[in-house]
């Protein structure tokens, strides 16, 4: 189902993250075109019915994964052999984890299929297994291959569960709603405490739009260039260190990512 991806000799993935946003895309084209049409949340049910049946992608969701060596919580892993995603029975399905940890997972298998893991020293077995910790390996930059993957596979998994396509117009509509009419489609933050104030109100509108967590969406806002900053005496934070701020008040405790 994927568009052509230039990769390394092991099958690791050179991608932008623009590149990224048109295969999140793509997959959303194949997958769940109603998506891009308007403002709404991914069926994941859907979602994976149709990987199992087009593309033999079994789903196991019941299941208690267990520790790593360290004791870190196993949330979920895709299985490259067996062809299986495998999501921990205690991320219930009205968790903001468990959406994002099913499509950070299916962003292994689109992305990730083709890779060597044994040849990366990443898994003998031919499985990703994702815990907190290496979720939360989410730089671009990150000196080690399994970094990189893992950047790619949350970067993978905001793009479908909060569409590019589909963020402005809701950002319009809920401008809208709460009486914002100038500067529609843009959400400035600066010291005005009505600005800030619109703005935690609208992530957490949108939250509910798509169904995930509200630091994915304040950086989904930031990243594609909604979110504009306004003499505020400081510079934004790098994207990838946003991306992983978000990931981490999911997954590690942290605070959401103050945008």
């Amino acid at each position: 189902m994927g568009t052509p991806i230039n990769r390394d000799r092991y099958g690791v993935p050179y991608l932008t993250a623009t590149e990224i946003e048109d295969l999140s895309k793509h997959f959303l084209e194949v997958m769940a075109p109603e998506v891009l049409t308007h403002p709404t949340f991914l069926p994941l049910a859907s979602v994976m019915t149709r990987l199992s049946e087009e593309h033999g992608i079994k789903f196991a969701l019941d299941e208690s994964l267990g520790e790593d060596a360290e004791g870190n919580k196993y949330l979920g892993w895709y299985d490259v052999t067996k062809r299986v995603i495998v999501v921990d029975a205690e991320l219930l399905l009205d968790d903001p984890r468990f959406p994002f940890t099913v499509a950070h997972e299916i962003g292994h298998w689109y992305l990730h299929t083709p890779i060597k893991l044994d040849a990366l020293g990443l898994a003998s077995e031919h499985v990703f297994k994702d815990t907190p910790q290496t979720v939360l390996m989410h730089r671009k930059d990150a000196p080690s291959i399994h970094g990189r993957i893992e950047w790619q596979a949350n970067r993978f998994a905001a793009g479908v569960l909060v569409p590019r396509h589909t963020l402005k117009p809701a950002v319009i509509s809920c401008q809208k709603g709460c009486g914002i009419v100038k500067n529609l489609g843009t959400i400035w933050i600066d010291g005005q405490r009505g600005n800030r104030r619109d703005h935690r109100w609208i992530v957490t509108q949108l939250s509910e739009l798509y169904q995930t967590s509200r630091a994915v969406v304040t950086i989904r806002l930031r990243e594609l260039g909604i979110a504009q900053y306004k003499n505020i005496g400081k510079p934004p934070s790098q994207l990838a260190d946003l991306l992983g701020t978000a990931v981490d008040s999911m997954f590690g405790g942290g605070a959401e990512p103050d945008l």
